[in-house]
């Protein structure tokens, strides 16, 4: 039997139970917070030093902090060399800021005691790509190496696509590093990534593979030389905001994108959405149409939707006539009744690209009319040049 003594102890010990609970429940979840966070050694991580220099690269070379005579600001000259003090002409194209550092320092140690030399790139030469495969226009583009966007922080908030080209703030880092973007509101470093190319090069196609794109690269002299390539994969980027499949880009680099067997027209709105494609083209549409010329259209649009942006086809007229010139030098020439019920994507109802021909032919009425025109039209002028001096 519990008695009124036992009830005041167990009392205690609940109330004991209780507070020893609330204290450590939350000593346990700080510990377990403060293990899921980076260790300090995370400030201290140094990025790979995978930009190689080259010829129009500006650096800053610091030899010594105690000799600042030493010092200078060097552009690298059309044959790869710079001039520095005590060293005169140094060939420094083809290495990384890293492999130049640690050659400079060796090369200044028969002058001074522990030289500290410290490369930092100024200004980056353009970026030359090559982009083959299944773009709109494959070909060699020249990109800005780095450029500079006086734009506010509050910008970027409301234009989530603006950071799309945005690369590393770092200069030196890994090929599959992530982008960033300078902390200084008032001046934005933006390098050429991915999005950057195929964006100049006008974008993709609905047979553009870009979930598996591949880039190839000039590999550095300290990892052997030659060349590397990964595959990226771009769709992740546009669809889902992926920006680790948006990389920077590095003079010299290729671009290969393959087509895919069938068509991928899901990726064009996305395309589109992102800013990598255009939202309008032009393609020029004549014949018996309402209105001839250079019409703009949708990027998504098809021929039938090209003749409606055109006015519409008038009742009596012929055939359709669509040419298309490929980049691979063919030509694409395709002769058809209309079909305004064809299937978006058919071979009567493509998808439009810019520079696409469209015209619409005349049918037996319209032939016999104009050659009936053509046998009077003499018969008109005289009967009419008589009547003036009657």
């Amino acid at each position: 039997m519990i008695t009124l003594k036992n009830k005041s102890i167990l009392m205690q010990f609940l109330l004991l139970s209780i507070l020893i609970s609330e204290i450590i429940v939350p000593v346990k979840s700080s510990i377990k917070n403060t293990e899921s966070l980076p260790g300090i050694e995370y400030l201290e991580r140094k990025p790979i030093n995978d930009y190689i220099i080259g010829e129009g690269d500006s650096l800053s070379i610091r030899v010594s902090r105690n000799i600042p005579q030493l010092n200078s600001n060097q552009r690298i000259d059309p044959s790869g060399y710079i001039y520095l003090p005590r060293l005169n002409r140094v060939f420094v194209s083809g290495l990384t800021v890293q492999e130049l550092s640690k050659l400079l320092n060796e090369k200044y140690s028969a002058f001074l005691y522990e030289p500290e030399v410290e490369v930092v790139i100024q200004q980056y030469r353009a970026v030359r790509v090559l982009i083959d495969g299944e773009v709109e226009s494959p070909g060699l583009y020249t990109l800005a190496g780095s450029f500079f966007e006086k734009e506010s922080a509050e910008l970027l908030e409301t234009e989530p696509n603006k950071t799309n080209s945005l690369s590393e703030l770092e200069p030196n880092s890994g090929m599959l590093n992530k982008g960033n973007l300078n902390l200084d509101p008032n001046n934005l470093i933006f390098y050429p990534t991915i999005f950057d190319a195929l964006r100049k090069a006008g974008g993709i196609t609905s047979y553009s593979d870009i979930s598996s794109l591949e880039v190839i690269r000039k590999n550095s002299l300290s990892n052997g030389g030659g060349k590397v390539k990964t595959k990226i994969n771009f769709l992740n980027f546009i669809a889902n905001g992926d920006s680790s499949q948006n990389i920077r880009l590095y003079d010299g680099d290729i671009i290969s994108i393959k087509k895919s067997p069938t068509e991928i027209t899901q990726q064009l709105s996305k395309a589109i959405k992102s800013n990598l494609n255009p939202k309008f083209i032009n393609v020029f549409i004549t014949g018996r149409v309402k209105q001839q010329g250079t019409t703009i259209v949708s990027k998504s649009s098809t021929l039938n939707e090209g003749l409606d942006a055109a006015g519409g086809k008038m009742i009596i007229s012929g055939k359709i006539v669509f040419i298309r010139f490929n980049n691979d030098g063919t030509i694409d020439r395709r002769k058809f009744s209309f079909s305004p019920n064809s299937k978006r994507g058919s071979y009567k109802n493509p998808y439009l690209k810019s520079g696409d021909i469209i015209r619409v032919g005349r049918n037996a009425i319209n032939v016999a009319n104009e050659i009936l025109q053509d046998v009077t039209a003499p018969f008109v002028d005289v009967y009419s040049t008589y009547k003036i001096f009657d």
